[in-house]
């Protein structure tokens, strides 16, 4: 129980991001639009259309901003957290979401493209660079 305490404390105290434009999270089943993002995870909004159960094991998502402008592939991500939107409908087919993920193990490549897309792609936490 104290590690989900530790995680929990652990995702307040890192700065969040917000996304100047439209990004989005794109995995196999479910692509949303991201809501905050930072060095450690990010929160995105989706329409969830099928039923399933997300393992507790690792995927890949990737990251794309509106136009193509930037875009990082497979990006290890473990699922943290999800919940139903408030008022998303009555079809249980068609859900709301806020999911959120804690990346896995980045490549260099891929934490150097997330420095990059959180430098020029977000604004908040000025003191974060």
């Amino acid at each position: 129980m104290k590690e989900a305490a530790d995680s929990t404390e652990e995702r307040r105290r890192s700065c969040r991001f917000t996304v100047t434009g439209r990004a989005y999270a794109i995995d196999n089943g479910c692509s949303g639009i991201i809501t905050d993002i930072n060095r450690t995870g990010l929160a995105f909004s989706c329409i969830d259309r099928k039923k399933r159960g997300r393992e507790n094991g690792c995927r890949r998502l990737d990251i794309c901003m509106d136009e193509c402008e930037f875009y990082l592939a497979g990006i290890p991500v473990v699922p943290v957290s999800e919940v139903r939107v408030a008022g998303s409908g009555k079809d249980p087919l068609l859900v709301c979401k806020r999911l959120g993920c804690r990346f896995g193990d980045l490549e260099p490549a891929q934490e150097e493209k997330l420095e990059y897309f959180l430098r020029h792609y977000t604004s908040g936490c000025p003191d974060s660079f």
